[in-house]
């Protein structure tokens, strides 16, 4: 489970870092508009926090996180 102060922490980071146009955050998932991927996945994740059923879309979040570090 993920808590609104990690939703929130995320946020900042995308908000300070360079973000590509498009980038492949897993194999066969191509994310072509970063920016609306963000925006949509942190919507979706901060409006059901505590289900566990959409705990995919703050995972993905963390993925590409994960990946603009490495870069």
């Amino acid at each position: 489970m993920y808590s609104e102060k990690e939703l929130n922490d995320l946020e900042q980071f995308f908000g300070t870092v360079e973000l590509p146009e498009e980038i492949e955050v897993m194999q066969a998932q191509k994310v072509i508009d970063v920016q609306k991927f963000i925006k949509n996945h942190l919507a979706c994740a901060r409006a059901n926090i505590g289900k566990n059923t959409f705990s995919s879309f703050y995972e993905r979040l963390v993925k590409l996180k994960e990946l603009l570090l490495r870069n």
